[in-house]
């Protein structure tokens, strides 16, 4: 009866309830609700599409509101495909890529229609393809819980995170031609079960504008391996200048790509920051240099992001900004150390 009670809970309710087919006395509604009387199965079926039908609805309704976010939208992540099982030769450079969709409301509607077709067609993508998400709408909203940056500025809690998070995906300065290239895990690498596994799994480095690659391993000893060391404005495999660098506030003002600028934007903007983690000495946050923290630089530091965001979306030598060259400002290696077979000492 938690469906039935569902559908009576409140006159709106009701009212959907018999919109979606569930026509029955308010005398009949009370006996099946007190335990007197129970529906017949042709009613238990109308009791289950009627749910289902209001449950979709009240879903997509908030749904809509919680992705649209009063017109900002919400940002969708596309990653590349598995190319662990293509030849060498083959295997092209595919960067990740990210929109942000501002107006959800007919793609939402598709969904909460059932229509398929619309759903395409309003994504632009064959059979759904993006929004297959919404296929299941509690994984939709874990989904873009997920990938949506922080943005209340009043507020900001910080679980404890470290660096290590955003160094799957790093944009640098081309060694060839100058312009942005990507350094990536190498394909056919497991995927990490912790962030800090990604400073010992092999790179390459790939530029999209001359095609120029490269490739890094870590340095092993005995049984163990040694991994990168991040901070600094240069990337921690090919020590190549980061191509996220802008200058702020008298400092450089760096990230390793979209997500890192996100996070720090959400810290910066708050005016109120919690401290969580069980090592909060550890987390990114905690480690910012004073300059970023202080409220006389606010504005500043935002502004500097702001030019960080706008710079991850250009490639040409020509987009490089002035800023973005080598320093020899790495941090002093700590040496540390994994110990794990299997296919990173290949």
């Amino acid at each position: 009866m938690a469906r039935l009670r569902y559908l009576t809970r409140t006159p709106h309710a009701r009212q959907a309830a018999r919109a979606a087919g569930l026509v029955v006395t308010e005398r009949t509604l009370r006996l099946w609700l007190g335990g007197v009387r129970s529906p017949s199965r042709k009613n238990l079926e109308r009791i289950e599409q009627a749910y289902t039908t209001v449950r979709r609805e009240n879903i997509a309704r908030y749904l809509t509101a919680r992705l649209n976010r009063e017109g900002r939208g919400t940002r969708v992540e596309i990653h590349p495909l598995n190319q662990s099982q293509v030849d060498g030769p083959r295997q092209h450079v595919l960067e990740l890529r990210t929109l942000n969709v501002r107006r959800w409301d007919r793609i939402v509607a598709a969904w909460a229609a059932g229509d398929g077709g619309e759903l395409g067609r309003v994504s632009k993508v064959p059979g759904g393809g993006l929004w297959g998400m919404l296929d299941n709408p509690v994984a939709a909203m874990m989904s873009v819980m997920d990938l949506e940056p922080q943005t209340d500025l009043a507020r900001h809690y910080d679980s404890g995170g470290w660096l290590a998070r955003f160094a799957g995906r790093m944009l640098v300065v081309c060694p060839r031609c100058g312009g942005r290239a990507l350094v990536i895990p190498r394909p056919g690498i497991p995927d990490p079960r912790y962030f800090s596994e990604l400073l010992f799994q092999p790179r390459r480095l790939a530029c999209g504008g001359c095609g120029a690659i490269d490739g890094w391993k870590p340095e092993v000893q005995g049984a163990g391996l040694v991994g990168a060391v991040l901070g600094g404005s240069e990337d921690p495999f090919f020590q190549r200048p980061l191509w996220l660098q802008t200058r702020c506030a008298g400092h450089i003002l760096w990230a390793y790509n979209e997500e890192h600028v996100d996070e720090l934007s959400a810290y910066v903007g708050a005016r109120l920051r919690e401290r969580g983690g069980a090592r909060p000495t550890m987390s990114m946050f905690a480690r910012l240099p004073a300059w970023m923290k202080g409220s006389d630089n606010r504005s500043e530091v935002l502004a500097g992001l702001e030019i960080l965001r706008e710079l991850a979306k250009r490639t040409a030598p020509a987009d490089r900004s002035d800023a973005a060259h080598e320093r020899g400002d790495r941090p002093r290696a700590h040496r540390s150390m994994y110990f794990r077979g299997g296919p990173y000492e290949s």
